[in-house]
């Protein structure tokens, strides 16, 4: 059980890096055009 327990914390941590990840990657490009004017 702890094996497993110490498995889905890893996969949420990464799916929650990810997340950050993508919404981070989002707003830069969104901002890109901002900052060029």
């Amino acid at each position: 059980m702890i094996r497993i327990s110490d498995l889905n914390w890893g996969l949420l941590e990464v799916f929650y890096l990810i997340i950050v990840f993508i919404v981070g990657f989002m707003a830069t490009l969104l901002l890109i055009p901002y900052i060029i004017k």
